[in-house]
């Protein structure tokens, strides 16, 4: 059995990919990329993702990613000049939509900005006999007791 030889440039481009999709957090990105023809298998990719910090690699990188990200900028822009010829047309934009929304946020990514922003608040409204103990019930703000 022979086994593909990958150059560095090739390598780093790969660990690229992989941060595009979020790698470490996103456990499955090695998988999607070795399912692609020609990838190695993602046992592979862990593994170079682990050595990353070779210098050679990690070069290649950092010179690599301003690339992507200008490459991608001007997807997007196709995308939105596409968008706004449709609604001229009044065409369907879902499938430019979405592809504009995984152009912006794989740009995020590779920037280094968060790809989701969330707030949670949660509140408790008590009725009747108060659950808590004694000497938290009789504060004066036992009703504005965050979780």
């Amino acid at each position: 059995m022979s086994y593909k030889r990958f150059t560095d440039e090739q390598q780093a481009m790969f660990i690229l990919q992989m941060e595009t999709l979020g790698y470490p957090e996103n456990r499955n990105a090695p998988e999607t990329i070795a399912r692609q023809k020609g990838a190695p298998s993602g046992r592979t990719l862990r593994r170079w993702w682990k050595i990353r910090h070779n210098p050679d690699v990690d070069k290649i990188v950092q010179h690599k990613k301003p690339d992507l990200v200008a490459a991608l900028s001007e997807l997007l822009q196709l995308h939105i000049d596409a968008a706004i010829e449709a609604v001229q047309g009044s065409e369907d934009l879902r499938a430019l939509d979405t592809g504009i929304g995984i152009l912006v946020d794989k740009l995020e990514l590779l920037s280094g900005n968060p790809t989701e922003r969330s707030q949670q608040e949660i509140t408790v409204n008590r009725v009747g006999t108060s659950t808590l103990p004694p000497h938290l019930a009789s504060r004066t703000d036992a009703n504005n007791i965050r979780a």
